[in-house]
């Protein structure tokens, strides 16, 4: 009984070898159908042009002073509110900050904060919705009337992409940029 058990197990094991050889490929399939080409849609109309926008910059209208007409004190503050800057725009954004002296003659100086005139106006945004102006006499004696009348603020959050053109401010330059530069950057109007 052995010997036939031995030679099923020769017999199973010499067409296991011979039965992996390796074959020759197969011919090729014939080739399938082609698919339907789906049609194309047609273009729509160009909608009109919208207003030219401010890239999501806020701006606030002119906010009269809040100093004293006479300051009798070396150095003054005064808040303006700004429901619109948040935390965000604090620590990644841009702040502008622009004053104005409407002046005797009706002659309009509006200039960019910080500023050293007769003594030093700043400003500073520490709490969001809050924008601290400050005014410190350069000699330490009273400060006396206020430069500015009026003040206006622009907002850019951060991320906001500039027109990289000739002629334009990049981020950095921000602080930089006279009234006239910004608003028109901005288009933001007058």
């Amino acid at each position: 009984m052995t010997s036939i058990v031995r030679g099923i197990i020769m017999l199973f094991l010499s067409v296991i070898i011979f039965s992996c050889s390796d074959g020759e490929d197969g011919a090729i399939g014939p080739a399938g159908q082609n698919g339907i080409d789906g049609i194309n849609g047609q273009d729509g109309q160009d909608g009109t042009d919208g207003q030219p926008g401010t890239a999501n910059v806020i701006y606030s209208d002119w906010i009269p002073t809040g100093f004293e007409n006479f300051i009798n004190n070396s150095n003054a503050d005064f808040t303006i509110n700004a429901p619109d800057m948040t935390d965000a725009i604090i620590e990644s954004g841009a702040i502008l900050v622009y004053g104005k002296n409407i002046g005797n003659l009706n002659d309009e100086d509006t200039y960019a904060i910080p500023v050293v005139l007769t003594n030093t106006h700043f400003f500073t945004a520490e709490a969001a919705g809050q924008l601290e102006l400050r005014i410190r006499s350069l000699d330490g004696d009273i400060i006396g009337d206020p430069f500015f009348e009026e003040y206006r603020y622009i907002l850019i959050p951060g991320g906001i992409p500039v027109n990289q053109s000739v002629g334009t401010k990049s981020a950095k330059d921000y602080a930089t940029m006279s009234y006239r530069e910004a608003i028109s950057l901005f288009n933001i109007p007058e």
